[in-house]
């Protein structure tokens, strides 16, 4: 049987299988304006409009949102993506 590989974060160690999931947040962005933001998130996610402006909203008025959930790798391709078009975004490990 093989050792759990020890994960990205801090040292800490998952159980073999197991697949650390991240959130995809989206932030406010002064100076971008909100028609943009919408176009960026629906472009990366596929997301329907009244999906994106939701998002868009929640991060406009709350200051952040969670976009989508993840794998690492890919919260990270989307967070690049996210941020080409000059949108603010972050990722936060989800804790089980």
């Amino acid at each position: 049987m093989s050792a759990p590989l020890p994960s990205r974060r801090s040292g800490s160690v998952y159980a073999p299988g197991f697949i650390p999931k991240f959130h995809l947040v989206l932030h406010r962005s002064p100076g971008v304006p909100l028609p943009d933001v919408v176009r960026a998130v629906r472009r990366v996610t596929r997301f329907a409009e009244a999906e994106a402006l939701a998002r868009m909203w929640d991060a406009h008025h709350k200051g952040s949102a969670v976009v989508t959930t993840t794998y690492l790798e890919r919260a990270e391709f989307l967070a690049d993506l996210l941020a080409q078009g000059g949108l603010r975004v972050s990722l936060e490990a989800v804790h089980r």
